[in-house]
């Protein structure tokens, strides 16, 4: 005759961890945002490491994990893990893990003055020197610059490698000159233009500042503008306009 024995399966809910996509490679400048998914028919607990250690300082016990820009150090891969435990049973775990490797942010090129007029009686040192790498204020760069414009064709030097090269006074005919320039640090290069008005006389001279990039569409732009007034006159002597000349309907506020 058949017996049949009651046997008792205890069925463990382990949980599963999967951390979504993200690039391989992130910039320095740019906050890491991890994003994972957790499937449990139970309450869990979550617990992220890094390794090597790295600030985690927000949400270190959330699904998502947000590592602020400039945090972690460059040319470095990290190994972030997320541990998801059963809250009534730690020992009942699952994890899941993605690399990212952390470059050198890109280098923010500045021309000293930006765009600006340039009295023909005075010296004009084209210069690259405040160009940085965000993060790493140690960053040594290389730099490519030339003139491209047209008028570029009368200067006796239209391009060069270093930060900063001098055009002394009356070296530069009357005209008007676009140049580019290059930063390059560990593989990443930026570049930015600027145009040079050279004028005859003792007009008043002005300049914007150079906005470094990205500029966001979503945010306030704040242009600056330097002015000078002719030689021997006080400053208050100057009054500003702005004009845009392409951009379409944009409202300026001064």
């Amino acid at each position: 005759m058949p017996v049949s024995v009651p046997i008792s399966v205890n069925v463990i809910d382990r949980p599963e961890v999967t951390i979504l996509p993200l690039p391989a490679i992130i910039p320095s400048s740019q906050p890491i945002i991890i994003t994972s998914s957790i499937s449990s028919a139970s309450p869990v607990s979550l617990a992220w490491t890094c390794s090597p250690s790295c600030p985690i300082s927000v949400a270190l016990y959330a699904a998502t994990l947000y590592i602020p820009a400039n945090s972690l150090l460059p040319n470095t891969t990290y190994i972030f893990t997320l541990i998801a435990s059963l809250s009534s049973n730690s020992a009942v775990n699952s994890s899941a893990s993605t690399n990212i490797f952390v470059s050198y942010a890109a280098p923010v090129v500045i021309i000293t003055g930006g765009s600006q007029t340039v009295r023909s009686n005075q010296d004009f040192t084209f210069d690259l020197s405040s160009s940085y790498v965000p993060g790493f204020a140690a960053a040594v760069l290389s730099y490519s610059w030339s003139c491209v414009s047209p008028s570029c064709a009368s200067l006796s030097v239209a391009q060069g490698t270093s930060a900063q090269h001098v055009y002394v006074a009356g070296s530069i005919p009357l005209n008007q000159y676009t140049f580019s320039a290059t930063a390059t640090y560990a593989g990443r290069s930026s570049s930015i233009t600027a145009t040079i008005q050279i004028v005859a006389g003792n007009p008043p001279l002005a300049s914007i500042q150079t906005l470094p990039p990205p500029v966001l569409s979503s945010s306030k732009i704040v242009l600056q503008g330097i002015g000078l007034p002719p030689v021997g006159e006080p400053s208050s002597a100057l009054a500003y306009t702005w004009t845009i000349l392409d951009g379409g309907d944009i409202n300026l506020a001064s």
